[in-house]
Parts: C-alpha cells; sequence; structure tokens
C-alpha cells in the first residue's frame, strides 16, 4: 500500500508513523476472512463463524463485503429470539444470514 494513495483516500486524522504499517497487517489480517465471505456468495463455503472482542470491525467488514458484492443477506442482532430467527431462515433458506451474538442465542434456547 502506498502512502500516496493512504493520503489522498484518507479524510481522518493525521497518519502517525507506523500507521501504514499497521494497516498493511490488518489488511492482511482481514484477507483470508474476506475470501471466504466471498466463497458464501459462490457457494464454495457454506458458511463461517467470526468471533472476536467487540469493535474490531467484524460485522463492518462482512456487511461492507456482502454490500459490495451485491449479495443478498439478512442481519440479525442479539434482540432476536431463538424461533424468530428459524421463521427468518427459512424466508431465505439459501441467502446469508449474519447473526450476532449467537451465544446468547444458544443460552437462550437451553433455559
Amino acid at each position: 500500500m502506498s502512502q500516496v494513495f493512504v493520503e489522498a483516500q484518507h479524510e481522518g486524522p493525521s497518519l502517525r508513523p507506523g500507521d501504514l504499517d499497521l494497516l498493511d497487517r490488518l489488511e492482511a489480517y482481514w484477507n483470508p476472512i474476506k475470501r471466504l465471505i466471498q466463497g458464501m456468495t459462490t457457494g464454495l463455503q457454506r458458511g463461517i463463524y467470526l468471533s472476536g472482542p467487540a469493535g474490531i470491525g467484524k460485522t463492518f467488514l462482512v456487511t461492507k463485503i456482502l454490500n459490495e458484492i451485491g449479495a443478498d443477506y439478512r442481519h440479525h442482532t442479539v434482540r432476536i429470539s431463538t424461533p424468530a430467527l428459524f421463521m427468518e431462515m427459512m424466508k431465505l433458506p439459501y441467502g446469508i444470514h449474519i447473526v450476532e451474538d449467537i451465544g446468547s442465542l444458544l443460552t437462550s434456547a437451553m433455559n
């Protein structure tokens, strides 16, 4: 990634020394995940389970890629119950479903 390109595209605070290296490492980290998401839209990948700390951009990255591809997907938050999620998945059985905080859904289903 060239510094000229980043500076031309960047509209936030000015970059500090080391930021470009960090951006390169972040891009290298997300590239395999991008390929998996793209594979779901072509049928090469049946699904993925993506976990990590809150606030690192998991949902942002996934929805950004799906929007760029023009994929048909549904985004479900933790506020949905297990039966309601099942009904939503039946409405789009071959589509892509982003389910946030699936652990709480599994816990509520067991109670």
